[in-house]
């Protein structure tokens, strides 16, 4: 019921509280270079994500210049067949979703455009 010139206060509902943010979830960025170094790199990145359920790896390379689309599938397949050894030295990546990059540019650039995305 409204009188001339007073509005009736409104209440909120009491409903399900919503989160205002949802859950990030970890997406871990290894850059490698065809090196030895590259299985150590591999194997803490994938100990990180492997702590964080929902996490996310991705292996980067970034060439000079971008490599013909023959070449990135080859590159991409050879990068598979590494993760797969990889997962197989470990037993598994257990639900990690794993993400095959090849790039070609300036590596850190390159990297930090794939790690905002």
């Amino acid at each position: 019921m409204t009188t001339q010139g007073h509005t009736p206060t409104r209440t909120a509902s009491p409903g399900p509280s919503k989160p205002a943010v949802a859950a990030a979830k970890l997406c871990v960025v290894v850059g490698l270079d065809f090196t030895d170094a590259d299985g150590p790199a591999f194997d803490k990145a994938a100990r990180v994500a492997m702590r964080v359920p929902g996490s996310e790896l991705h292996m980067v390379h970034v060439f000079a210049t971008a490599p013909s689309a023959e070449r990135t599938r080859d590159l991409v397949s050879h990068l598979r067949l590494y993760v797969d050894e990889k997962a197989t030295i470990r037993h598994g990546l257990r639900g990690i979703v794993v993400g095959i990059h090849v790039r070609g540019g300036k590596p850190v650039r390159a990297g930090a455009v794939l790690s905002t995305s």
